[in-house]
């Protein structure tokens, strides 16, 4: 039978990127909200507009944390996979 191959660094180096672009994402959002706030609190927009964007923004705010999580479960299943893989090489008497 073959040998599968699998190179835990590359999945580990993978898994470390996941969770520095949800880091980032969260950044975004956090100053994309600050900028819609002082948009609305500045009255830059008024009436109709104005109520849109603060309810919109109440809604994106609801994205803070969520990303990140995301990205962090990501990489635990990715660590979690070349756990598996390593256990289950070395149960088979490999490498």
């Amino acid at each position: 039978m073959g040998n599968l191959v699998v190179a835990d660094s590359e999945y580990i180096a993978m898994g470390k990127q996941y969770a520095a672009i949800g880091a980032e994402i969260e950044t975004y959002i956090t100053k994309y909200v600050k900028v819609m706030e002082d948009i609305v609190s500045r009255k830059m927009i008024e009436g109709e507009t104005a109520r849109a964007i603060a309810v919109y923004t109440r809604k994106v705010t609801t994205l803070k944390g969520q990303i990140r999580l995301v990205m962090r479960e990501l990489k635990e299943q990715i660590d979690k996979f070349v756990k598996d893989i390593d256990r289950t090489d070395s149960w088979r008497g490999g490498d």
